[in-house]
């Protein structure tokens, strides 16, 4: 009977110092796991500074203006009648060097014609129009 109840109590310890190992090995793999963690997101934040420092740089009217003299393009005025002014006016009424044309070339397609294409306008699909200058 001592026996019988040594080696269950010999159990009962082996099993919780196993239990105990247990936790301490899942307690070093979180913290290592943490750790390369922490190095990722320091990497990534300064790698995230260098390009926004980089976009910065890009965006900045100074080297843009550079850049625009570096290319040595012949930019000029553009004349009035290579100008379209666009207006966002419901009410607007083409002139008479101006005429809207759709896609296809006719003023109303057939799709803008059946319900759907009543149904597409109203859920926010515009009809496209174009202005072509007359020369």
């Amino acid at each position: 009977m001592k026996i019988y109840k040594f080696s269950v109590f010999l159990v009962f310890i082996t099993l919780i110092a196993l239990l105990y190992v247990n936790q301490q090995v899942q307690l070093l793999k979180i913290s290592y796991s943490i750790n390369t963690n922490e190095k990722e997101m320091t990497r990534l934040l300064d790698q995230n500074r260098s390009l926004v420092y980089n976009v910065t740089r890009l965006k900045s009217p100074v080297y843009l203006d550079n850049k625009f003299l570096a290319s040595k393009k012949d930019f000029s005025i553009p004349q009035q009648w290579q100008v379209v002014k666009v207006m966002t006016n419901k009410s607007f009424v083409p002139t008479q060097n101006m005429r809207l044309t759709s896609l296809s070339g006719s003023r109303r397609t057939s799709e803008e014609d059946t319900a759907f294409g009543r149904i597409l306008r109203i859920f926010g699909k515009p009809r496209e129009a174009f202005a072509n200058t007359v020369k």
